[in-house]
């Protein structure tokens, strides 16, 4: 529904039907947009039936686990894994 929402927005903005705030920046629309698909993100983690071991250790969608060893080989191996 959010989508169908903003899709119908849009739609009129560029049909020109109505008008836009101009006290968005396009920094803060990024901003806003970013966070929207982060929530929507955890929300598909949160409910998916698979992974859930490996939601168990990373809980968080948008967290990003950088612990990789000197090795580079065996570091490779951990990324393709």
């Amino acid at each position: 529904m959010p989508d169908r929402s903003a899709y119908e927005t849009a739609h009129k903005l560029f049909k020109g039907k109505i008008t836009a705030s101009q006290n968005l920046y396009v920094k803060a629309a990024f901003k806003i947009a970013q966070h929207i698909a982060e929530k929507s993100w955890q929300l598909k983690w949160d409910h998916e039936a698979t992974g859930r071991y490996t939601h168990q250790l990373i809980s968080l969608a948008n967290r990003r686990i950088i612990i990789f060893p000197v090795d580079c080989s065996t570091g490779l191996s951990y990324s393709r894994l």
